[in-house]
């Protein structure tokens, strides 16, 4: 089994929601380690970058809005960088595929 680093945003949708705290607390029964942890408000240009391979696809745009908190009237997103093994697959399992309510801690 690898030991890995992964990254979680946690979006301008999950803070107006106020599950910012929520969030954090299901992922530390992943057992993986929190390397980092910043609050940040993303710029246009990070944003593109960070989404870049979704570029050519005709929803990015909203993607672009949605990360920079313009669709929801809050900049703020938690970065969080977790390490351990297998912490990829981890994170994808908890928060779904694409859509964060498809997330079911439960099952971990």
């Amino acid at each position: 089994m690898e030991n890995e680093r992964t990254l979680v945003l946690i979006k301008p949708d999950a803070m107006v929601k106020g599950l910012a705290g929520s969030i954090i607390y299901d992922l530390q029964s992943l057992n993986l380690k929190m390397i980092g942890l910043k609050l940040v408000k993303v710029k246009k240009e990070l944003a593109e970058k960070h989404y870049e391979k979704h570029k050519s696809k005709p929803f990015f745009n909203k993607l672009i809005k949605h990360l920079m908190g313009q669709l929801h009237e809050n900049e703020n997103v938690i970065s969080i960088v977790y390490k351990g093994e297998n912490a990829i697959q981890k994170i994808r399992n908890a928060a779904g595929k694409t859509h964060p309510e498809e997330a079911d801690f439960k099952s971990l």
